[in-house]
């Protein structure tokens, strides 16, 4: 299900990286374009998991420090990873738009 939201961050992103970059000139390009935003995506959502894990060792053993700095920590891996996601559905549409920019 498609969201106003969505639609409207991932055109918004389309719009700066086409004005930045141009136009996907074939498959190659598009889908390394999008491999790399899915790797960067991947690497944010690793140090949530990180974060995540650092979590739970400190709830087990019932220690607050350091808490509060993973959760941050976490907080602004999530920011970065939606950023990241966003940028992965602009690039979705991109290579789209070029697919059908041959028909």
């Amino acid at each position: 299900m498609k969201t106003k939201f969505w639609e409207g961050a991932v055109d918004e992103e389309l719009e700066k990286s086409t004005e930045k970059f141009g136009e996907n000139h074939s498959n190659h390009e598009s889908y390394a374009i999008l491999a790399e935003e899915v790797e960067e995506f991947e690497e944010e959502m690793a140090d949530i998991r990180r974060c995540l894990d650092i979590s739970w060792t400190l709830t087990r053993k019932n220690l607050d420090t350091g808490l509060l700095k993973a959760l941050d920590s976490m907080s602004e891996a999530a920011e970065k990873a939606n950023t990241e996601l966003i940028q992965v559905g602009a690039m979705i549409k991109k290579w789209k738009n070029f697919l059908n920019s041959k028909k």
